[in-house]
C-alpha cells in the first residue's frame, strides 16, 4: 500500500514520524477492527493510543471526523491515488 486509498478504515495504517520536516521513521499499524461498519471509534482510539497527531486521508465521514477531533487528531484531506510519500511531502508544512 503505497497509495492513498479512498476509504481509510478498510486498510492498514502507516504511521510516519516527522521531525524538522523530515520523515525519520515509518511504522505499519494494523487496523484492529475485523468488521467493516461501526469501527470508527475503535480506530480513532487506536490511533490516539499510538500518539498520532495527523491523519492524511482522501475522505473522512462526519462521525469519524468527530471522533478524531475528540482525540485531538487533525485531518488533512489529500487526493485518492496519490503516493503516500508525495502526500506527506506536499503537506509537511501543516504538521506544525
Amino acid at each position: 500500500m503505497n497509495y492513498v486509498y479512498p476509504l481509510w478504515l478498510n486498510y492498514a495504517d502507516y504511521c510516519f514520524k516527522v521531525e524538522n520536516r523530515e520523515i525519520v521513521s515509518v511504522q505499519v499499524i494494523e487496523n484492529p477492527p475485523s468488521y467493516r461498519h461501526g469501527s470508527e471509534s475503535i480506530v480513532a482510539k487506536h490511533l490516539a493510543d499510538f500518539n498520532v497527531n495527523f491523519v492524511l486521508a482522501a475522505e473522512i465521514g462526519p462521525g469519524t471526523l468527530e471522533l478524531l477531533n475528540y482525540h485531538g487528531i487533525k485531518i488533512i484531506i489529500v487526493e485518492p491515488g496519490m503516493r503516500v510519500a508525495e502526500a506527506i511531502r506536499e503537506n509537511m508544512s501543516k504538521f506544525g
